[in-house]
């Protein structure tokens, strides 16, 4: 095995972003993130596009783009056969514990997403959301002493979607159960670390926190925002600790390297896109014809028509619990109709009612069954392109595209402001033939004031509010970036660097020679760290 003097270990935030960390150094005293601010290096890290957790992860640590990897996100759409296929993870691209395993260095990765149980030299400890309860560690025998020891635990059990029809307190509470499992499962990660740290020594370190993306998703808003800010000075205080304590064992050799696969921002407006593809004719559907219909018309007749639907509802939401928790939106009706209401009749009132401020949707794996193909022009598979469903050296491929970049680029909100930042034909961003064979014919990024939605939904509208059991904050193309160790320069802003300038970045500090484009202002910089600690 080789010896090596200099150490590093990269703590991985997902959904991480400096915008929420300074909003939070305005409330409380951060420690952590401050070692990084004002004592070590800091700056943004730009994702790939589309900025999601799947293909960012594993373009982190294998220092290749989406197109290589054949990863874009947690599914992709088949335009031959014209429906949705699921994330398959390839397993044969080397990532950076690969490469060092290979020389000699022993390595220890927690908890890092589309991670599995592989052999490397050291321990790899699986990340959600691919991964389970069981056969997630390599070496098989750690798994016995991390839930022994520890009660590890590899994915969340609860979650932060939380209706907004329940009353507020109990919102509130289920909320910050969520956010107190999130802080439990940080914690585990830091603490199964540093038994790992003391018990192997390895020379390099990967520690992950996953479930921070979850929680900027559905915290955002200016409801939940208190909250948020809480989960933020928690981490930061486990971030704080975990790096003090490795140092309290370790004299000057070790590296800090702080990131994130992504940022987020807090969006106003949701914009359904296929609901206005749909609108100017280029999507056609083919339903039944209570289509034209309002929205809880359509389910209203749904359920009174359709047994087994009436059934299962009425088993899910349970006769008492029903009726106890709609007996006072539900008092007019009694004392108009001046008889006793069945529950039939309470359950179709309440949908009634909730449809008022809900509309019904079509997810996308429903939405491609119902599309009428023959007549369809455009489609929109996902939040950050369009299909264009036409042959594409054809003319009238060259014509749709070039009417939806100009109808895209125009486009405003309802407040008058941009809706995309970038609208460009697909090969400008990835090979001719990734393109063709997902149908990238035109890619967007969107504003920060604007969230894509590609669920079809029956309303006649292209823009929705945002509710508080839904997305309030997406995701955006700048994370963080941070380097903290001693003999570093102290406060140093060194700009963007791209997140797949970061595998070869971390292998250069050991040697190892990997061809790709590299952040010479940071590496000289840590290289220079590297040749102190070598004297």
């Amino acid at each position: 095995m080789k010896k090596n003097k200099l150490k590093v270990i990269v703590i991985g935030i997902d959904g991480a972003c400096w915008e929420i960390i300074e909003e939070c150094k305005k409330h409380f005293k951060l420690q952590g993130f401050s070692l990084f601010l004002e004592k070590g290096l800091h700056g943004v890290l730009k994702t790939v596009i589309p900025p999601a957790t799947s293909p960012a992860w594993k373009c982190y640590s294998t220092g290749l783009p989406p197109e290589k990897l054949d990863l874009f996100h947690w599914y992709v759409f088949d335009p031959k056969s014209k429906r949705i296929k699921l994330l398959t993870v390839k397993k044969n691209f080397k990532e950076i514990w690969d490469y060092l395993s290979e020389h000699g260095f022993k390595c220890v990765v927690i908890n890092t997403p589309l991670t599995y149980p592989k052999k490397i030299n050291g321990v790899l400890i699986a990340g959600p959301p691919l991964s389970g309860e069981k056969n997630f560690v390599y070496p098989k025998k750690y798994e016995k002493i991390l839930k022994l020891l520890f009660k590890y635990r590899v994915c969340m059990r609860s979650t932060l979607q939380i209706s907004n029809l329940l009353p507020e307190k109990i919102h509130l509470l289920l909320k910050t159960f969520g956010i107190l499992e999130i802080l439990k499962l940080a914690y585990l990660r830091f603490k199964v670390a540093k038994y790992l740290w003391k018990k192997l020594s390895p020379d390099f370190m990967q520690v992950t926190i996953f479930y921070t993306d979850h929680a900027q998703h559905y915290l955002a808003n200016e409801f939940d925002k208190r909250l948020l800010l809480l989960l933020w000075k928690a981490i930061d205080r486990l971030l704080y600790n975990f790096i003090k304590s490795i140092e309290k064992t370790e004299k000057d050799n070790v590296i800090f390297i702080l990131m994130s696969d992504h940022g987020h921002t807090h969006f106003k407006y949701t914009f359904l896109i296929n609901n206005w593809l749909y609108r100017i004719g280029l999507l056609k559907i083919k339903l039944w014809p209570q289509v034209k219909n309002s929205a809880k018309s359509i389910l209203f007749n749904l359920i009174r028509k359709n047994k087994p639907i009436r059934t299962f509802l009425l088993s899910k939401l349970g006769y008492s619990f029903l009726y106890k928790r709609l007996s006072n939106r539900i008092a007019g009706l009694r004392i108009r109709d001046k008889h006793k209401t069945s529950v039939k009749e309470i359950l179709y009132e309440f949908i009634r009612r909730v449809f008022k401020e809900h509309v019904f949707k079509l997810k996308i794996t429903e939405l491609v069954n119902v599309i009428d193909w023959k007549r369809t022009l455009a489609f929109a598979p996902d939040w950050y392109y369009i299909f264009i469903n036409a042959d594409w050296n054809s003319k009238k491929f060259r014509k749709i595209r070039e009417f939806l970049i100009k109808k895209l680029e125009d486009m405003r909100t309802p407040s008058k402001s941009q809706v995309f930042s970038s609208v460009v034909p697909g090969e400008i961003i990835f090979p001719e033939d990734i393109c063709k064979k997902y149908g990238f014919s035109i890619i967007f990024i969107p504003e920060k004031s604007v969230r894509i939605d590609v669920k079809f939904c029956f309303a006649n509208t292209c823009w929705m509010s945002v509710n508080h059991d839904e997305w309030s904050s997406v995701h955006t193309l700048k994370g963080i970036f941070g380097v903290y160790g001693r003999n570093l320069q102290t406060g140093k802003f060194i700009g963007e660097i791209s997140i797949l300038e970061l595998a070869p970045m971390i292998l250069s500090l050991f040697g190892i020679e990997k061809p790709n484009k590299l952040s010479e202002k940071v590496i000289s910089l840590l290289r220079r760290k590297a040749v102190i600690i070598s004297k």
